[in-house]
This record gives C-alpha cells, sequence and structure tokens, in this order.
C-alpha cells in the first residue's frame, strides 16, 4: 500500500510539473532573439548582404502573438531592437535591419549569446529562443582568450540557459565555420543546428528554423501545384527564384495571373535577389500553380481552421533508441484538451528521411497498438528507432478528398563527441512542442519577469488534494483492519 501511495504521489507531481502539448499550446506566442555576425568576412561569404533579406522573410512569417528582438556582433554585440511584436512592429523591426553590414574586425560568439540571453530574460515566457548566425569560430585576436570564453560559454552560460528554457538555433554559414563548436552551442540547449553552403539558401535555413520552432501547418507542393481547401484563411508562401532577375508569377484557380507588379490588395510581396514571398489573405478555393520557381526551399504555410497535430521529441534523440510519434486532425483553436477530430477517407502519413539518403515509410496506426494507446480515437501513433547518425526529417501528411496538410518535423542523432549534449531521458517523452502561433496567448507587458503566481497555487492546491486523498485512503484501510482484527477475536 506504501508504494503505492507513493508511486500515486511522485506520478502526480510529474503530471504537474513537466511540459505536455496541453500547456505550450495554451501559452501561443514565442519570443526570439536574431544574433547576426557583421564581421568583415561575411563581406566574401555574404556578398549581397542575403542575411538581412532572409531576416526580413522571417519578420514576416511570424505570428501575432511572436516578439523578435535583433543583434549584431562583430568584437561586441549591439542591439537594434529588443523585443518587440512581430506583427505591430513590423515596418520597425525591418527598418533596422538596415544596420546590418560587414565591417567588424573579429568575432565574438559569447559575448553574442550573452547579450541574447539578457534581452530574453526579461520576458515572462517559457518558450525564448535565440538563432545566432555566423561565417567564423570565436576569435577575438588572442587564442588563450578566444579557448577562456569558448570554455565559459559551454561549462556556465549553455547550461544556465537550457535550465532557463532559452534554446540556441545555430547557423554554420559556410563549412568553414567551426561546425562542431556551433553543434555543441544548439544542441546543449536543445535547439537545433544548421548549415548554409551559399548565401542564396540562407532564406531556406530561415524557413526551415521557423518550421522547427513553431511548426504552422503548410500545404504540400506537387509538381509546382497545390491545392487550397475551404479552411484556409491565409497563405504564406515561400518561392525560391529559378534566376536573380526573373520574377515569379502565380496562377490562381480561376486562370488569372499574380506578379509583383500586378496583384490585388489582400496579396502582399516581398521580392529578394533568392527569393519572393506572397501574403494571400481568404485565398481562393481550387488548384494554384507556381512559375519560374527553383525547385528547392519551396513552401506554403497556411492559417487554417483544420490543423494537422504532432507530438515528436523535439531535438535531440540518441541512436538506438524508441521514440513516440502521434498526429491528429484538429478543428477550430487550439484548447487545453486534445480533441482530435475524424474525417472520412483521410490517410495519414509519415516519412522519415535521414540526411542524404532515401526517406523511409513509417506505418502509422490506431488500433491501440505500436505505441497508441486507445484504438479509434483519431490519435494515430508509430515508436520510431533512428539508428543513423546525424541530421533526420519527419515528413508527416494527411490527405483527405477535399484537402491536404503537412509538416516537417526536425531532429538529430548525435555523433559520439556530441552525446554529453543529450536531454535526460525523462526529457524524450512525446511532447508538442509544434504549438500554433495563432493560439490565444494572455497578454504579456514587455520586460514583466517575476512567478505566475496563479499557477503556482493551483499546483499548491493538487498537490494537497493528492496528499489528502493517500492519506484518506490509508486511514481508510488502517480502519479496515482494525474493525477485522476485532471481528476476529470476538
Amino acid at each position: 500500500m506504501k508504494r503505492t501511495c507513493l508511486a500515486a504521489l511522485f506520478w502526480a507531481l510529474g503530471a504537474l510539473s513537466s511540459p505536455s502539448f496541453e500547456a505550450i499550446a495554451a501559452e501561443g506566442g514565442m519570443d526570439i532573439v536574431l544574433a547576426i555576425d557583421t564581421s568583415g568576412s561575411m563581406k566574401k561569404t555574404d556578398p549581397h548582404n542575403l542575411r538581412a533579406e532572409a531576416a526580413k522573410l522571417f519578420i514576416h512569417l511570424l505570428g501575432q502573438n511572436d516578439r523578435l528582438g535583433l543583434v549584431t556582433f562583430d568584437t561586441t554585440s549591439r542591439v537594434l531592437s529588443d523585443l518587440k511584436g512581430a506583427r505591430e512592429e513590423r515596418s520597425y523591426l525591418i527598418d533596422q535591419l538596415r544596420h546590418i553590414k560587414s565591417d567588424g574586425l573579429y568575432t565574438n560568439l559569447h559575448e553574442a549569446i550573452r547579450c541574447s540571453e539578457d534581452i530574453l530574460k526579461a520576458s515572462a515566457r517559457k518558450r525564448r529562443a535565440v538563432i545566432v548566425m555566423t561565417d567564423g569560430k570565436m576569435d577575438l585576436g588572442d587564442p588563450a582568450r578566444d579557448r577562456e570564453l569558448a570554455q565559459r560559454l559551454q561549462d556556465k552560460r549553455l547550461p544556465a540557459m537550457r535550465t532557463e528554457g532559452i534554446r540556441v538555433f545555430s547557423i554554420a554559414f559556410t563549412e568553414f565555420s567551426d561546425i562542431r563548436f556551433l553543434k555543441r552551442v544548439a544542441f546543449s540547449t536543445d535547439g537545433f543546428f544548421y548549415l548554409t553552403l551559399k548565401d542564396e539558401d540562407i532564406h531556406v535555413t530561415f524557413t526551415d528554423i521557423y518550421d522547427h520552432m513553431l511548426a504552422p501547418d503548410a500545404l504540400p507542393i506537387r509538381k509546382e501545384k497545390f491545392y487550397v481547401d475551404r479552411s484556409v484563411k491565409e497563405l504564406d508562401i515561400v518561392i525560391t527564384k529559378e534566376d536573380p532577375h526573373t520574377g515569379i508569377a502565380l496562377e490562381m484557380p480561376d486562370r488569372r495571373m499574380l506578379t509583383l507588379a500586378k496583384h490585388p490588395r489582400n496579396v502582399r510581396w516581398h521580392q529578394s535577389r533568392a527569393f519572393e514571398m506572397i501574403s494571400i489573405a481568404e485565398p481562393l478555393v481550387g488548384s494554384w500553380r507556381i512559375q519560374y520557381g527553383a525547385d528547392k526551399g519551396n513552401r506554403i504555410f497556411i492559417l487554417t481552421d483544420l490543423k494537422l497535430m504532432t507530438a515528436f521529441p523535439d531535438g535531440l534523440v540518441p541512436p538506438d533508441t524508441e521514440v513516440k510519434l502521434e498526429v491528429w486532425l484538429h478543428e477550430g483553436p487550439v484548447t487545453l484538451e486534445r480533441k482530435p477530430v475524424s474525417i472520412k477517407d483521410v490517410k495519414i502519413t509519415a516519412k522519415i528521411v535521414p540526411s542524404g539518403e532515401e526517406g523511409i515509410a513509417i506505418p502509422l496506426y490506431d488500433d491501440g497498438t505500436n505505441g497508441d494507446l486507445e484504438a479509434g480515437d483519431g490519435v494515430y501513433a508509430a515508436m520510431i528507432k533512428p539508428t543513423r547518425r546525424g541530421e533526420h526529417m519527419l515528413h508527416v501528411g494527411a490527405h483527405g478528398l477535399t484537402f491536404e496538410r503537412e509538416k516537417n518535423l526536425a531532429f538529430y542523432v548525435p555523433e559520439k563527441e556530441l552525446e554529453d549534449t543529450l536531454p535526460p531521458t525523462e526529457d524524450l517523452q512525446p511532447l508538442n512542442e509544434h504549438a500554433l502561433p495563432d493560439v490565444e496567448a494572455m497578454p504579456l507587458q514587455d520586460g514583466a519577469p517575476g512567478t505566475d503566481w496563479r499557477s503556482v497555487l493551483l499546483r499548491f492546491l493538487a498537490i494537497n488534494a493528492v496528499l489528502a486523498l493517500i492519506l484518506s485512503v490509508t486511514l481508510i484501510l488502517r480502519r479496515r483492519r482494525a474493525q477485522s482484527g476485532e471481528a476476529k477475536k470476538s
């Protein structure tokens, strides 16, 4: 009985303290600081300053509840903007990007991360992240000082950020960056690492980061075509240009053409040397076609009532370890309770793609087996056991008679020298970090740190309720045993 009571108590405490899909989904937006390298070497690796254009793309993608801060760094760091609403202050944030140049002498990664962390410490939100992009390594012209700061970052600052829940997403801009160090910086904070080999591909990396952080719903593109269903309220289309001098065109279901020079008021069009981004409110239902786009890095993010939800460990996964994937459809606003919807003739699919290899189809089950908790409840599950090391993409899709959805989930199986950055085993439970950015959240004041006393009080009451229940059960059992003993004596 004592073991049962203790188990119940620890289960209750764990359920109250561990993160969950419902808790993350209810919170809504995210706070992000973007730290961009402005050292002189960037003149060679990014001669057209495409990192500024990619940052604009990222700002345009962020949702109503997301906030962004901007930092540049070389020998030291400079705050271009503290946390601002990505939608309300979009023009201001984009205007600050004009300060991104390539005229610094050294590359101080420690200072870039320290400055970014200081900005995020003023936020009371749980979902916080730093994106740091560099083409170099920790370099102040003094090797001994470089080693000291790199070690301080690794031993003290990064573990503290992980404890605070601040994740670092690092981008190595060219293969001449200190890739091993940047991987360690990212993975030791439960973040992710990206390698961008060409300046014209930096926008693809930023769309991947947006996908990883916020996991919006998306539409699949097949042979330059995609289908918009009735539940889609808005499109954000990112298309890589086939040629810097050729613009993108969109053919609508009614055969009319949209271009940068000719589009209606419900369309916003952003043009860059490497890509174009088109945002369309209330798009026409039907089949659309993309013209003059390259066959890479094209994404169509959507705002919709019919959402494809996923639960999967985020970031690092140990080799030869089984982890659970769960997938379900949800209609309407995300709430504190899972409410999967069943739609006739829908096929749910998953495919795992190790870096540089062919994809492998993953069967999903809704029959109470293979990790599925309840047969026929609309939640599909699979147990996945990655064996190869390196980056993996997990493509999840839903295909119905009148709609399609897709999501892309990235995870990394670390090399042996990075295994010490793996999270604790209990953190590998299927958590849904992929809540939509349009979930309504309680308003937060800028720079409003502190304790959520309502949450603390609720947790205190819940724990005391569990303890009272355990005590009551113990007293009842003791009383029954005493009565049984007296009955035997008589």
